[in-house]
C-alpha cells in the first residue's frame, strides 16, 4: 500500500522545474513518501514494526530491498526517505513535518512497538525528530530499538578531515560541500549540481536559526537518551563516513549509559550504505537477532 504525501512545507519550496534532470532525480530532491510493506509469513501480533529511514537522494527501489529483507523475517516495514534539499538546507521545520507524517502512519497503522532502522546521516536526522516528537509526547516508550547503517557522521571539517577533534558542530560551508558530492554520487550533471547548490546557499541562510539544533553525529552522541538497545554498522573503508568517529561514539554511549545495550559490527571493505549489498547473509542475520533481542 503506498500514499504519497508531500511535506507541508512544500508550497515555499522550489517545485519540480526543468533545471533538475532527469525527472526521476528531480522528483527526489523535494518529493516525500510514506510507505507501508507487509510480511510474507505470520508473526506474532506483538512483534515490531520496523520504520526504515532511507539515505540521501535514494531512490524507493533501493529502500525496498531492505522492506523485504523484513518482509521475510516476518516483520512489517514503514518507510521512507527524507528528501536531501531539506537535509543540506538545514531546513529543521521541513524535516520535522516530514517525521510527524512517519509518526501519523506508526499510529494510523496502530503500531505498538517500533524499531527504527535508518541509513546515512539523512535517516539519522528522521530519526532524531521522531524522538523529538515522541518525547514532546511522552511517548518514547514507543521506541524498543535502533539500527544505523553508515550514520551517524559528523558535519565539520575538523572532524572529517582531521579525524581527532571531533567538536561536533555543523558548518554552513560543510553542508554546501556534502551537497554538490552528494549530487555528483546521484548522478546529476554539473551545471544542474551548480544550480542546485546556489539556491541551497540562498535557502540555508534563512534555515540557519536553527543552528542550535544538534546535527545527526552531536545528536546521537549527546542528546540521545534513550534506554532502548542501539546497534551500529560502519566499516573502515567507508570513504564518507570516518569510521574512528563511530568507534568513538560507540565507546562514549557506552560510558554515558551502562545500562543500554550498545552493540555494533565493522564489516571488511564494504563502502558508504553498501554492507549489505555485500554481505546479505551476515547483514541479516544481524538485524534478525537484533529483532529478536527486542522482541522478548
Amino acid at each position: 500500500m503506498l500514499i504519497q504525501p508531500k511535506c507541508l512545507v512544500m508550497t515555499r519550496l522550489i517545485t519540480p522545474s526543468t533545471f533538475l534532470k532527469p525527472a526521476s532525480l528531480q522528483r527526489r530532491q523535494v518529493h516525500f513518501d510514506v510507505w507501508q510493506n507487509n510480511p510474507t509469513k505470520t508473526i506474532s501480533p506483538s512483534s515490531p514494526t520496523v520504520v526504515l529511514f532511507g539515505y540521501a537522494g535514494s531512490p524507493q527501489k533501493n529502500l525496498a530491498k531492505f522492506d523485504q529483507l523484513y518482509a521475510e523475517l516476518g516483520y512489517r516495514t514503514i518507510s521512507s526517505i527524507l528528501p536531501h534539499k531539506y537535509t543540506y538546507e538545514y531546513d529543521v521545520d521541513s524535516i520535522r513535518t516530514c517525521a510527524n507524517q512517519v509518526l501519523s502512519r506508526i499510529d494510523k497503522e496502530k503500531s505498538e512497538n517500533i524499531v527504527v532502522h535508518t541509513f546515512s546521516n539523512n535517516g539519522v536526522l528522521m530519526y532524531q525528530h521522531l524522538y523529538y516528537l515522541l518525547k514532546e509526547q511522552n511517548r518514547l516508550d514507543l521506541l524498543k530499538g535502533v539500527i544505523m547503517d553508515s550514520g551517524p557522521g559528523p558535519m565539520g571539517w575538523r572532524d572529517n578531515i582531521l579525524r581527532d577533534w571531533y567538536t561536533d558542530k555543523q558548518s554552513l560551508t560543510f553542508l554546501t560541500v556534502m551537497l554538490f558530492i552528494v549530487n555528483i554520487a546521484n548522478r546529476m550533471g554539473l551545471k544542474d549540481n551548480i544550480v542546485m547548490t546556489a539556491r541551497q546557499m540562498l535557502n540555508m541562510t534563512n534555515n540557519w536559526k536553527h543552528r542550535n539544533v544538534p546535527w545527526a553525529g552531536k545528536f546521537v552522541t549527546h542528546h540521545d537518551q534513550g534506554n532502548w538497545p542501539m546497534m551500529i554498522l560502519y566499516s573502515k573503508e567507508d570513504a564518507i563516513l570516518p569510521y574512528n568517529y563511530l568507534e568513538r561514539l560507540l565507546k562514549l554511549k557506552e560510558s554515558q549509559q551502562s545500562n543500554r545495550k550498545v552493540l555494533s559490527n565493522c564489516f571488511n571493505g564494504s563502502g558508504h550504505v553498501a554492507h549489505y549489498k555485500r554481505f546479505p547473509a551476515e547483514y541479516r542475520s544481524l538485524v534478525q537477532n537484533f529483532l529478536r533481542a527486542v522482541s522478548n
